[in-house]
Protein backbone atom coordinates (compact mmCIF):
# COMPACT_ATOMS: atom_id res chain seq x y z
CA UNK A 1 0.00 0.00 0.00
CA UNK A 2 3.00 2.75 0.61
CA UNK A 3 4.30 1.98 -2.73
CA UNK A 4 1.23 3.00 -4.29
CA UNK A 5 1.06 6.68 -2.50
CA UNK A 6 4.74 7.13 -3.46
CA UNK A 7 3.63 6.45 -7.20
CA UNK A 8 0.81 8.68 -7.02
CA UNK A 9 2.28 11.25 -5.47
CA UNK A 10 5.51 11.52 -6.75
CA UNK A 11 8.91 11.34 -5.10
CA UNK A 12 9.39 15.38 -4.85
CA UNK A 13 5.89 15.62 -3.35
CA UNK A 14 7.15 13.90 -0.48
CA UNK A 15 10.41 15.46 -0.62
CA UNK A 16 8.84 18.42 0.02
CA UNK A 17 6.44 17.13 3.00
CA UNK A 18 9.80 16.30 4.13
CA UNK A 19 11.05 19.55 3.93
CA UNK A 20 8.25 20.74 5.79
CA UNK A 21 7.94 18.85 8.74
CA UNK A 22 4.28 17.94 7.61
CA UNK A 23 3.99 14.66 8.34
CA UNK A 24 6.50 12.56 10.99
CA UNK A 25 6.20 9.57 8.53
CA UNK A 26 6.13 10.99 4.66
CA UNK A 27 5.72 6.50 4.07
CA UNK A 28 2.41 6.61 5.78
CA UNK A 29 -0.15 9.37 4.08
CA UNK A 30 -3.13 7.56 5.44
CA UNK A 31 -5.00 8.95 7.95
CA UNK A 32 -3.76 8.03 11.19
CA UNK A 33 0.09 7.28 12.00
CA UNK A 34 2.39 9.99 10.69
CA UNK A 35 -0.22 12.87 10.65
CA UNK A 36 -2.80 11.74 8.06
CA UNK A 37 -4.59 13.35 5.06
CA UNK A 38 -5.54 16.55 6.59
CA UNK A 39 -2.23 18.21 7.34
CA UNK A 40 -2.31 20.89 5.61
CA UNK A 41 0.64 21.54 2.90
CA UNK A 42 3.27 24.44 4.32
CA UNK A 43 4.81 27.52 2.38
CA UNK A 44 7.20 29.54 3.30
CA UNK A 45 5.21 32.75 2.37
CA UNK A 46 2.64 31.42 4.76
CA UNK A 47 1.34 33.28 8.01
CA UNK A 48 1.99 30.87 11.10
CA UNK A 49 -1.99 30.28 12.20
CA UNK A 50 -2.80 28.84 15.69
CA UNK A 51 -3.85 25.40 14.38
CA UNK A 52 -1.32 22.87 15.23
CA UNK A 53 0.59 22.94 12.08
CA UNK A 54 3.71 24.18 10.67
CA UNK A 55 2.12 26.53 8.41
CA UNK A 56 5.14 28.78 7.05
CA UNK A 57 7.70 25.73 6.75
CA UNK A 58 10.49 26.58 9.62
CA UNK A 59 10.28 23.60 11.50
CA UNK A 60 7.92 25.10 14.17
CA UNK A 61 4.44 25.04 15.12
CA UNK A 62 2.28 27.77 15.96
CA UNK A 63 5.09 29.97 17.44
CA UNK A 64 4.26 33.22 16.00
CA UNK A 65 0.54 33.33 16.25
CA UNK A 66 -0.76 36.65 14.45
CA UNK A 67 -3.68 37.41 17.31
CA UNK A 68 -1.29 35.75 20.18
CA UNK A 69 -0.92 38.77 22.71
CA UNK A 70 -3.79 40.71 22.63
CA UNK A 71 -5.49 41.82 25.81
CA UNK A 72 -8.88 39.55 26.42
CA UNK A 73 -11.70 38.53 28.80
CA UNK A 74 -11.34 35.21 30.79
CA UNK A 75 -14.45 35.25 31.93
CA UNK A 76 -13.48 34.33 35.46
CA UNK A 77 -13.89 36.47 38.31
CA UNK A 78 -11.75 38.59 40.61
CA UNK A 79 -8.08 39.16 39.57
CA UNK A 80 -8.59 36.25 37.36
CA UNK A 81 -10.78 38.30 34.64
CA UNK A 82 -8.04 40.07 32.84
CA UNK A 83 -5.76 38.35 30.43
CA UNK A 84 -3.88 37.52 27.20
CA UNK A 85 -4.55 35.72 24.48
CA UNK A 86 -2.03 32.55 23.92
CA UNK A 87 -1.95 29.65 21.22
CA UNK A 88 -2.33 26.46 23.38
CA UNK A 89 -2.14 23.07 21.69
CA UNK A 90 -3.68 24.79 18.44
CA UNK A 91 -6.27 26.74 19.94
CA UNK A 92 -6.17 30.46 20.87
CA UNK A 93 -7.35 30.98 24.18
CA UNK A 94 -7.48 33.37 26.57
CA UNK A 95 -4.90 33.15 29.73
CA UNK A 96 -5.61 35.19 32.93
CA UNK A 97 -2.86 37.41 33.71
CA UNK A 98 -2.94 36.82 37.23
CA UNK A 99 -3.66 33.45 38.05
CA UNK A 100 -5.76 32.73 40.94
CA UNK A 101 -3.84 32.46 44.20
CA UNK A 102 -4.97 32.22 48.44
CA UNK A 103 -6.71 35.23 49.34
CA UNK A 104 -4.18 37.91 50.66
CA UNK A 105 -7.45 40.32 52.70
CA UNK A 106 -6.55 42.82 50.15
CA UNK A 107 -10.01 43.86 49.15
CA UNK A 108 -9.30 41.28 45.89
CA UNK A 109 -10.80 38.01 44.92
CA UNK A 110 -7.52 36.77 44.58
CA UNK A 111 -8.36 33.24 44.30
CA UNK A 112 -10.98 34.02 41.51
CA UNK A 113 -14.38 32.33 43.20
CA UNK A 114 -16.61 35.19 43.34
CA UNK A 115 -16.11 36.06 46.54
CA UNK A 116 -13.92 38.47 47.36
CA UNK A 117 -11.76 38.57 50.99
CA UNK A 118 -13.53 34.85 52.68
CA UNK A 119 -12.44 33.65 55.25
CA UNK A 120 -10.63 37.38 56.52
CA UNK A 121 -11.34 38.84 59.91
Amino acid sequence: MRSFHLVMLGFSSVLGLLACGARSDPLDLETGAGGGGDVPPCSPDAPELCNGYDDDCDGEIDEESPTAGADCLTGQPGQCGNGTVACEEGQLACLPDNPPKPEDCDGIDNDCNGVVDEGCP
